[in-house]
């Protein structure tokens, strides 16, 4: 039965961003006249490049690893090295995202008295968004619970479910088929071997047909000029419905972006917490907006605090996530805002995306670290 891949985004390059500062000295400092910052630099243009991307239809940018040299908690580093993704559907958009994000750069430096270099990393070929890749981040990767490193891939008809899970976090994706199967089916597939499929898989393939051959306890994904084989996995996938709310008592409706980026800085603070953050929800008034705030809390650096804008319907709650776990499904959410739907403090939050009922992420809660 052949199965669509989805749009993906087609161009992609990867740069890294060196700020040179000041010599470096302790935290906290005292010195006559400004100093030059180089974490301060590189931290302003990160933020910068997240706003300037708004403004490019269809683009994206993604800012990765920070390296700090030295790297102590109470030094104000010398150097930082920062990695900054960006996407685009097509080479003049990449020409012009690429141009007005170096332009912000150079007047960043310029503006905090920096120096800046730039050096293009080899590029890296983007992974479709197909059903499969859009869940099989959330599978374990411990066998110990050998069903739970596979992706649930039911077919009824003309729907296709597919679903992950480690125990702590759950995605399921649904889609409709263009044709309808002969008979309905359970497999368990291997979330590396779907990995691997969405690396195989570019836009010149229209079609992958799906075959399982009885008696082999086998799937065959079969392309143009490629076939990929890959075993399944023997044993009953767990139950996941019941795990998956049917109320909630507060709806927020974040910028996607935003949340994201809130999240990224956030899981830097947590590393030491379990990667736990604390996400509170405030519903607004006649005179101020509702909001969320991010916290995570480092024992060595201090807390970390964001807050964003958000539309709320409902109460007011406070719940601790994996914030690690919330960075990575937003990750492969391809929509501009997301609604995270929560009860109270001690029941999972489910994160869908606005407009698009097919994809939804259930994330356990954490305890409080106060």
């Amino acid at each position: 039965m052949p199965e669509h891949p989805s749009p993906r985004l087609v161009q992609q390059e990867i740069s890294q961003v060196l700020v040179p500062g000041d010599p470096p000295g302790l935290f906290p400092y005292r010195v006559s006249g400004r100093r030059r910052d180089a974490a301060q630099g590189a931290c302003a243009f990160a933020l910068a490049a997240h706003q300037i991307v708004a403004h490019f239809p269809g683009c994206t940018v993604n800012s990765g690893e920070m390296r700090f040299a030295p790297g102590a908690f109470n030094i104000v580093p010398e150097r930082v090295t920062l990695a900054l993704e960006y996407r685009a559907p097509d080479p003049a958009s990449m020409q012009r995202l690429r141009d007005v994000l170096l332009d912000r750069a150079r007047r960043e430096a310029e503006g905090s008295g920096l120096e800046l270099e730039v050096e293009p990393l080899p590029g890296v070929a983007p992974a479709a968004m197909d059903p499969g890749v859009q869940v099989a981040f959330a599978a374990a990767t411990d066998d110990a619970r050998p069903t739970r490193t596979g992706v649930l891939t039911r077919i009824d008809g003309k729907e296709l479910t597919m679903a992950a899970t480690d125990g702590f976090r759950l995605s399921v994706k649904s889609v409709e088929l263009p044709t309808k199967a002969a008979e309905p089916f359970d497999v368990v597939i291997p979330a590396r071997a779907l990995n691997e499929l969405s690396r195989i898989v570019d836009d010149s393939v229209e079609e992958v047909y799906i075959e399982m051959p009885q008696g082999r306890n086998q799937v065959i994904f079969d392309m143009d000029s490629v076939v990929l084989v890959t075993q399944l996995i023997e044993g009953n996938f767990p139950d996941f419905r019941p795990v998956i709310p049917s109320r909630h008592s507060t709806r927020t409706i974040l910028n996607a972006g935003d949340f994201a980026q809130a999240c990224k800085m956030a899981e830097i603070f947590a590393r030491e917490s379990s990667h736990t953050a604390r996400v509170r929800v405030e519903p607004g008034n006649e005179l101020m907006p509702g909001y969320a705030s991010i916290t995570a809390t480092s024992a060595e650096t201090g807390d970390n605090v964001a807050q964003i804008d958000a539309t709320v319907e409902g109460d007011e709650v406070e719940i601790a996530f994996n914030v690690r776990y919330m960075s990575q499904v937003l990750g492969v959410m391809d929509a501009p805002q997301v609604a995270l739907e929560t009860t109270r403090s001690t029941e999972p939050g489910v994160l869908k995306a606005v407009g698009d009922d097919s994809f939804l992420h259930i994330i356990m809660p954490m305890h409080f670290g106060r």
